[in-house]
């Protein structure tokens, strides 16, 4: 049975995840699972503290695109923060290789709302577990290499 602090546990997991690009639909399903809480509490929780998750999702994902071009342009056009950033880049050829297999692969089925944000969020859980710059950095490269292929 659950109560309201898992409520609120799986409602910050919620915000992290749409936050991060994952589909609101999927996050709480999976989300209730985790927690086994009804889905429709959940939901109607998120939607009293998001409002439309449509437009949450919409939202996040447009804020996601001009945070990521802001770092890229930043990294392209500032050689301090550039070199700040250069030991975090170089840690990120794992997360490249795993991304680029992910998206090979393919979703399980076709409209997996889940996919590919699923498998990769778990990557990078076991490769950077604390949250931080690297942690960061993981997603944003795994955005980027996402967006080069249109997903």
């Amino acid at each position: 049975m659950y109560d309201e602090d898992d409520i609120q546990d799986a409602l910050a997991d919620f915000a992290e995840d749409v936050s991060n690009g994952q589909a609101w639909s999927a996050a709480i399903r999976i989300l209730s699972e985790d927690y086994e809480i009804e889905a429709d509490v959940l939901e109607r929780r998120a939607r009293g503290d998001f409002g439309d998750l449509n437009d949450y999702q919409a939202e996040c994902r447009a804020t996601l695109d001009t945070g990521d071009k802001a770092f890229a342009d930043k990294l392209d056009s500032d050689k301090a923060f550039f070199k700040q950033k250069e030991p975090n880049l170089n840690r990120m050829g794992p997360v490249e290789e795993f991304v680029a297999g992910v998206l090979d692969k393919g979703p399980p089925a076709p409209g997996t709302d889940w996919w590919p944000y699923m498998p990769i969020k778990r990557h990078i859980d076991t490769l950077f577990p604390a949250p931080g710059d690297v942690r960061d950095m993981a997603f944003w490269t795994a955005r980027k290499l996402m967006r080069a292929r249109g997903v």
